[in-house]
C-alpha cells in the first residue's frame, strides 16, 4: 500500500512538472482511476482485517466437555463453561446449550460459552416402613415423589394397612415425580377355606351356594364358545382347591350371552 501511494505521488509530480506528457483531461482521468483503485483496495483490505480470521462455530451440543474442547481447538476457539443446571433429557456432563449457536461465524481466539447438564434432579426416598398409606402418600408428595403400585399381604400381626416394604428402598436417589411401590399389611388372615368346584352349576346355584358359605361373587364374565349349556359356570377364580377367605371375591365365567334386564 505504501509503495502504491508513492507511485501515485510520483505520477502527480510528473503531471505538474511535465505539462507536455499529459493533457489536463488525461491527468484528471488518470487521477480518478487511481482513486477508484485505491478505494477498492482499501475496502477489500478492511474486509480481510475484519472477517479474515472468522470461522464457523461447530455444534458441540450433547458432547462431553473434553470432546467439545477437542472439536474447538483446531479452529482456535476456546471452551468456557458458564454454568450448569438440571435437565430431564440431557445426561449429566453433556452440553445443554452453546453461545454462539452452531454454524454461526465467530472470530478465532474467542470463547464458546456452554451450559452443562447435571442430569435429572434427584430426590431421596423417605423411610415409609410402618406408616399408614395416607401418611406415606403425604410424605412422598412433600419430597416431590408419588405413590406407585400397592400390593397387599397377610401378616402374623394384627396391624392392618401399614407399609411393610417399599421399592425403591429408603435412602435411594430417584428423579422427581418417580413412583414408589408399596407392600401393605392386611393383618392376620382369617380362617381359610378350600375353594369348591362350581363348574357346571347354574349361575343362580353358584351364587346361592357362595352366599350360604359367606363368600361374595365379584366379576361375572360370559363366553359363547364354551360347549356348555347357557347359564352354566365354565370357570372360577380362585380355582377349585385353592385356599380362600371370607373377604375374598369369587369371579365366575359363565356360558352363553349375558341376560339383558328388561
Amino acid at each position: 500500500m505504501k509503495a502504491y501511494l508513492q507511485s501515485l505521488l510520483s505520477m502527480k509530480a510528473r503531471i505538474r512538472i511535465g505539462g507536455g506528457l499529459l493533457t489536463t483531461l488525461q491527468a484528471v482521468l488518470v487521477l480518478g482511476l487511481a482513486g477508484v483503485i485505491f478505494a477498492v483496495t482499501a475496502y477489500f483490505s478492511m474486509q480481510k482485517a475484519i472477517f479474515g480470521s472468522e470461522v464457523r462455530v461447530p455444534r458441540v451440543l450433547e458432547m462431553e466437555m473434553e470432546t467439545a474442547r477437542q472439536v474447538l481447538e483446531p479452529l482456535d476457539l476456546r471452551l468456557a463453561e458458564v454454568s450448569s443446571r438440571h435437565d430431564d433429557l440431557v445426561p449429566a456432563g453433556q452440553i445443554l446449550s452453546q453461545e454462539p449457536p452452531p454454524d454461526s461465524k465467530f472470530k478465532r481466539g474467542r470463547k464458546v460459552k456452554v451450559y452443562v447438564s447435571l442430569g435429572p434432579e434427584q430426590h431421596l426416598v423417605p423411610d415409609l416402613h410402618g406408616m399408614p398409606i395416607p401418611r406415606a402418600s403425604v410424605l412422598l408428595r412433600q419430597d416431590k415423589l408419588r405413590m406407585g403400585r400397592v400390593a397387599y399381604a397377610y401378616t402374623e400381626t394384627n396391624d392392618e394397612n401399614l407399609v411393610m416394604a417399599q421399592d425403591p428402598p429408603a435412602g435411594a436417589s430417584i428423579k422427581e415425580d418417580a413412583p414408589v411401590d408399596f407392600l401393605v399389611s392386611l393383618g392376620k388372615p382369617g380362617r381359610a377355606w378350600v375353594m369348591p368346584d362350581l363348574g357346571g352349576q347354574s349361575l343362580d346355584q353358584a351364587r346361592s351356594f357362595l352366599a350360604r358359605q359367606g363368600f361374595r361373587v365379584g366379576n361375572v364374565r360370559y363366553v359363547t364358545d364354551s360347549g356348555l349349556a347357557p347359564g352354566r359356570v365354565q370357570r372360577q377364580y380362585p380355582l377349585a382347591g385353592y385356599p380362600v377367605h371370607r373377604d375374598d371375591l369369587i369371579s365366575l365365567v359363565v356360558a352363553g350371552a349375558e341376560e339383558q334386564t328388561p
